[in-house]
């Protein structure tokens, strides 16, 4: 059985591949609903987990180091196909649905 330590945090990951997608953490906090320090800390965590920087940090912008780059194209595939994995049980659970209706 892994350690509950071993598991990869899902909320920083999200969090990471919306910042990665925008290389951007105040437009990454917009869209998440929080801060841009709240982004960032949460990617020092994941870098933290990882043992590597995702992005490499100046004044003004954020750029994906290689790392970073390789881990958000993962993380996209990952997403997707959770993505498709609700909707394909969204669809079999709405055909598994029965209305029953009674007249007088």
């Amino acid at each position: 059985m892994p350690n509950h330590t071993d598991q990869i945090p899902l909320g920083v990951v999200r969090t990471f591949a919306i910042a990665a997608r925008f290389q951007n953490f105040k437009r990454a906090a917009a869209e998440l609903g929080v801060t841009p320090t709240a982004v960032s800390s949460q990617v020092k965590t994941l870098e933290g987990f990882l043992g590597c920087a995702l992005f490499e940090r100046n004044a003004q912008s954020v750029t994906l180091t290689e790392a970073g780059r390789q881990f958000s194209e993962a993380c996209d595939g990952i997403f997707n196909r959770l993505n498709k994995a609700v909707q394909d049980t969204r669809r079999v659970a709405s055909r598994a649905s029965i209305t029953v209706g009674a007249g007088r």
